[in-house]
Order: C-alpha cells, then structure tokens, then sequence
C-alpha cells in the first residue's frame, strides 16, 4: 500500500549552516557520523547513538578540522573501553561512563593536534578551536563541550541549555 513504511527509518533530522560571518576564510566546521556508537562498542541492550559536533576555529582552520576528523573516532574508542550497558540499573555507571569517555576523547585530540602543531603551525600562531558535541540516543542525549560555544535541546518552543561555556577563568 502507498504511504506504508518497513523497518526502522531514522526519525532524527539535522542541518546545518555556516556563514563565514567577518574572517576572510571559514573556519569553523561540523560533524556528523550516524550511528557512530552502537551494540558493538556497549553491551548487549544497548542503544545506537549518532554524533553531532560543532568545531569554531580560533586563528585558522587547522584545529577545528582536527578535531571533524578525529574527535568522534577517539570517542567511539573511549566508548568501546568502557562497555557500560543503558539500564536503570547502571544509570550512574553510564553517566560517569559517558563524562569519562568524552573528557578522555577531548584530552586525546588535544594531544594529537599539539603534534600536528608542532609539524603543521611552525610559525608559532596560536590556534585553537571551540568544540561542542552532541551525542543523541533513542531516549537520550549526552553532551560534551570545551570552550564558549553551547548545546540548547528546543522543549516546546523553549531553549534548555545542555552545556555551560568553558572560560579562562573557569
């Protein structure tokens, strides 16, 4: 019958838009990898998770082009370490599992895009990128960012803030 749908069709959308605002060149950049974690990286139960992130470069494109290429692979790593399973049961092991997981991911990048720095960046600019990620499940969704960038969840028209801006002073 016309109309009708089989199986399991994804119900979550996403855009995205980036204007290149007063910089002479784009430096910001997103990602987006479906079903990025799945059973294979939690235990069995377990639900598949989509990645999201939004990367502001800060004195070129170097960084935030880093961590688009790298910081969801280092996070699906980080997952697979752990292997915590999504029930009630093991809700606080899971919520210590995913903030573990995201700063180690965070922490790894870091220490790779020194590296590139080092090689790539030997005029001694300082560059940096902003990085707020989103990881969305069935019925949940965990965020990690570093930076002053934030992640807002629409409820009704409303903006909830997920995330707080990581500051100097902070």
């Amino acid at each position: 019958m016309a109309g009708d749908i089989e199986g399991d069709v994804p119900c979550l959308s996403h855009g995205s838009a980036s204007p290149c605002g007063r910089q002479r060149e784009m430096e910001d950049t997103v990602a987006v990898r479906p079903e990025l974690i799945g059973e294979s990286q939690l235990r069995r139960g377990a639900m598949v998770y989509d990645f999201f992130g939004v990367y502001d470069g800060h004195g070129g494109d170097m960084v935030a082009r880093a961590c688009r290429e790298r910081l969801h692979l280092a996070l699906a790593t980080e997952v697979e370490k752990r292997r915590w399973c999504s029930s009630a049961a093991v809700a606080v092991e899971e919520e210590e599992g995913w903030r573990e997981a995201i700063g180690a991911c965070f922490a790894k990048v870091d220490e790779e895009v020194l590296l590139i720095g080092t090689t790539e960046e030997a005029e001694g600019r300082t560059v940096g990128s902003m990085a707020v990620v989103a990881v969305v499940g069935e019925q949940q969704i965990v965020v990690g960012n570093c930076g002053d960038s934030r992640a807002v969840l629409s409820r009704g028209g409303a903006a909830v803030p997920l995330s707080h801006d990581h500051k100097g002073c902070n």
